[in-house]
């Protein structure tokens, strides 16, 4: 009976996320977009991922400005994956830009819940994206790899940058547009989770870094990007 009770509230919060999201201008892909694109692009998965998972829910939002958000919350069939994490990214069709995950070591409500308020962040960070102070183009987000020196041992990191042919400025310079309409309690959550990842990677070995370079989802039809 308890069994049942959770499954239905599980559902629930599913059902309520799914709706957040719409409200926000997120629009969850079928199952045929999501096969279409892994086909389009020929994406080659890292072993670890079963083909189903290549299946798992996505919500997709685009902005006119060329850049989109995509959301992964591990979700396949209703239920949330025993493995794997949570994403939430942004991209230029299939480039991935910018990328934040979230491991399940939370109930699945508030998992959802930092899922949602990173979707708003990213869609933030989405519509400032700046003009060139000289040719009026939109600006690239770039991630640019760094090294830095973390209690006498070589660290190494990614930054990320605005970039034209003419200007670049830092990620950071834009601070209060990534924020703005956020309540004070998700950027509590935003704020956690950024000093959490800089920890993260003060803390990471070589090796970690290199092994999370190999398990990224490969790009093996590039002809096919937009």
């Amino acid at each position: 009976m308890n069994t049942q009770k959770n499954e239905k509230t599980d559902k629930q919060i599913l059902n309520a996320f799914r709706k957040e999201m719409q409200k926000l201008g997120f629009k969850k892909l079928s199952i045929s977009e999501v096969k279409k694109n892994n086909k389009r692009l020929r994406l080659e998965f890292p072993k670890r991922v079963s083909d189903e998972n290549h299946l798992q829910e996505q919500f997709v939002y685009a902005n006119r400005n060329g850049y989109q958000v995509v959301v992964i919350p591990s979700i396949l069939q209703n239920n949330l994956l025993d493995h794997g994490r949570a994403w939430v990214h942004i991209t230029q069709d299939a480039h991935r830009l910018w990328t934040r995950f979230f491991l399940k070591n939370v109930g699945l409500k508030k998992l959802l819940e930092k899922i949602l308020v990173y979707a708003k962040f990213a869609q933030n960070i989405v519509h400032t994206r700046p003009l060139c102070p000289k040719s009026s183009a939109f600006m690239d987000l770039y991630e640019k790899k760094d090294s830095f020196l973390y209690n006498g041992k070589l660290k190494q990191c990614f930054t990320h940058v605005w970039m034209s042919d003419h200007a670049e400025f830092s990620f950071r310079n834009y601070w209060s547009d990534y924020i703005k309409n956020l309540s004070q309690e998700e950027l509590k959550i935003i704020t956690h989770k950024e000093f959490e990842m800089q920890r993260y990677f003060r803390e990471r070995t070589a090796k970690q870094f290199a092994r999370e370079i190999r398990k990224k989802t490969k790009i093996t039809k590039k002809e096919n990007v937009i």
